[in-house]
């Protein structure tokens, strides 16, 4: 199996996909969204930093540097990057409400739609994403 994130992205690139996997016999089984309230959702992405010097992510809240902006890797100065800025989320979800939103209701249509609260922790999202796909 495959799993796409953050493909398809507009309704026109989705059914461009389903062409292309018709065209060689193949079909998306499934489409799993994750869903999070908004509020949360910036909060999350807000919260993370990347080492500026060898890139290692973390998350201030789920798996902070030992040392306030310091990576625990290599010694480099740990920033926020600026699309993780809480304004530039914001105009992230707008984008995200007009152009990726109507994809949901494309694989709604094709019936492959499954819906996930992505609200509980890492570990229990990743059990009921496992219970999803085994029924594919």
């Amino acid at each position: 199996g495959v799993v796409l994130d953050g493909f398809p992205r507009t309704v026109a690139q989705a059914k461009t996909l389903d062409t292309a996997l018709d065209n060689a016999g193949a079909a998306i089984d499934l489409a799993v969204n994750l869903e999070v309230e908004r509020a949360e959702l910036v909060a999350r992405i807000s919260s993370r930093v990347i080492c500026q010097s060898c890139q290692r992510p973390y998350h201030l809240q789920l798996s902070p540097p030992k040392q306030d902006g310091v990576c625990g890797d290599c010694g480099g100065e740990t920033v926020q990057r600026p699309d993780d800025r809480p304004e530039a989320v914001q105009n992230r979800l707008k984008v995200y409400d007009e152009l990726t939103a109507p994809v949901l209701g494309h694989f709604e249509k094709r019936g492959n739609l499954v819906r996930v609260d992505g609200s509980p922790g890492p570990d229990e999202v990743f059990e009921e994403l496992k219970s999803v796909a085994a029924t594919v």
